[in-house]
């Protein structure tokens, strides 16, 4: 963890919020950049995210890239019903 931080410049003032009254906030990231890892930093130096992703169609592969975005604490929704969840 330490190592990952010490190598990131992680600059709050480049990245779009939207405030949800108080129940959150929404990041866009629009694939700029390397949005998986901002996402795992984030967890680091924050709180875990919710990432919304679309299934990759593989099963296997699905469940291996799930587990590495959930590593730290965070959760990834399926982009398929993301609004109801």
């Amino acid at each position: 963890r330490e190592q990952v931080l010490s190598m990131v410049d992680y600059s709050e003032g480049d990245r779009a919020v939207a405030e949800t009254a108080g129940r959150g906030e929404l990041y866009l990231t629009m694939h700029f950049g390397c949005f998986e890892f901002s996402a795992q930093v984030h967890t680091l130096k924050h709180e875990p995210v919710f990432i919304v992703a679309r299934d990759l169609g593989l099963p296997r592969l699905d469940r291996w890239w799930r587990a590495r975005r959930e590593y730290n604490g965070s959760t990834v929704i399926s982009r398929a019903g993301a609004t109801k969840e």
